[in-house]
């Protein structure tokens, strides 16, 4: 069967009730003010957006579609999806594969439930935010859908996963506004305009510094286009925040590694690990520590993933 173009698949999507949206030809960046706060099913507002934007691709706002998503980078070396997976029911549902490809199944989820952002290494799950809907276009490849099953129910593992076990909170208030400014200079805030990665480090941000940063998050989110003209809903989600589980300092680490930031990801962990949970380091030490040895570096990061698989 002839794949749908995108305007005739936003059109499906949004008569399944499914609320969608216009993101970027090729991207993720959401084209509407207010990116996917913006999602509809109505038909003449889809319609009217994908003839101003033919070439848009469809960004699925998941919450409010009343679904939830797994992500699974399988392209990824050390993707931990299938032992995860093994012993558990993976029920018929909708299932796309991405541009990457890697694999979304997408399920239907109670309104309110909270979910945790990851289930294990590479496998994450996306509720509060949006994906983008085959036959959209990314890193040159389009989105597919992998079979024409309906959303089925959450499993009773992936609702349970709620329950905060997946990972360990700590450093809790570890550093103050100023010390996370120096760690926030290294990650473009437009290589992380995606909803879930957005919010993953605002909680890491807000857990990090006990909720004492919510300027220096503002200022940070604002070097994003998504975000730039919401400095009222970022303040009130930062405000909105508790303790999440699953994002904490290693968040900030692995943020800082994908971007390609080493040596404040290593300075990361040595503070992580020179502070314990009733100190507050500095900023000086955030911006004037070095490492006496590549020897000292790697011990200290090896400590650090050693302590947190622990955890995990």
């Amino acid at each position: 069967m002839t794949a749908p173009g995108l305007s005739e698949a936003a059109a499906f999507y949004a008569a399944a009730g499914y609320r969608v949206f216009p993101c970027v030809p090729g991207g993720k960046e959401p084209l509407t003010p207010n990116g996917f706060l913006n999602a509809s099913a109505d038909a003449a507002v889809v319609a009217r957006w994908w003839r101003r934007w033919p070439a848009a691709n469809i960004g699925l706002a998941l919450s409010p579609s009343g679904l939830v998503a797994l992500d699974i980078d399988s392209y990824k070396d050390g993707c931990e999806w299938s032992s995860f997976i093994a012993g558990k029911e993976l029920p018929d549902t909708w299932a796309q594969v991405s541009g990457r490809g890697g694999t979304h199944y997408i399920f239907t989820a109670p309104a309110g439930h909270r979910f945790p952002g990851k289930l294990a290494q590479f496998v994450e799950i996306k509720a509060a935010g949006y994906v983008l809907l085959a036959p959209s276009m990314f890193d040159g490849r389009r989105y597919e859908r992998l079979n024409h099953f309906r959303p089925a129910p959450a499993p009773a593992w992936l609702l349970n996963a709620a329950a905060g076990t997946v990972t360990s909170i700590s450093n809790a208030g570890m550093m103050d506004a100023e010390a996370l400014e120096v760690f926030l200079a290294g990650l473009d805030p437009r290589a992380h305009a995606q909803h879930d990665d957005w919010f993953s480090i605002m909680c890491a941000c807000h857990h990090v510094t006990a909720g004492k940063a919510e300027e220096a998050f503002v200022r940070w989110s604002a070097g994003n286009t998504t975000f730039a003209h919401l400095s009222r809903e970022v303040v009130r989600r930062w405000r909105s925040l508790g303790r999440r589980p699953g994002n904490t300092v290693g968040t900030l680490i692995r943020a800082l590694r994908d971007d390609g930031e080493d040596t404040l990801a290593d300075k990361l962990i040595w503070l992580s690990l020179k502070y314990d949970d009733e100190e507050v380091f500095p900023a000086e030490d955030a911006s004037n520590m070095e490492f006496q040895t590549d020897r000292e570096r790697v011990a200290l990061t090896d400590k650090f993933v050693g302590d947190n698989n622990a955890n995990n």
